[in-house]
């Protein structure tokens, strides 16, 4: 963690980081990061500002939709592809009929 303004404290440590500080931290153990409530502002607007420039549009709503067929419709709960790799399902948002048929 690079601290760019502000100060970071380590839980259950004694002191804290400041700005120009890089903070190294042990691959898999839990660690519990705290700031005071302006640096963490400040931390979430520069995050806001970057996903504002990576991500013009933001969706604010959710299309609930739903499927569904009889015993004769093979392949849809679980989509392969022609290849025999799992396709994504339909609850991920992806609708493609094309690795659907129909049995007789």
């Amino acid at each position: 963690v690079y601290v760019v303004s502000g100060a970071l404290r380590v839980e259950g440590q004694d002191g804290s980081f400041g700005v120009t500080q890089l903070v190294v931290l042990k691959p898999g153990a839990e660690v519990v990061l705290t700031t005071d409530q302006a640096t963490r502002v400040q931390a979430y607007q520069t995050v806001n500002k970057q996903l504002g420039k990576d991500l013009p549009y933001l969706w604010l709503e959710q299309y609930i939709f739903s499927e569904v067929a009889t015993d004769r419709v093979q392949n849809f709960a679980n989509p392969t592809l022609p290849s025999g790799m799992k396709a994504y399902a339909f609850d991920e948002g992806i609708f493609s009929p094309t690795a659907i048929w129909l049995s007789k």
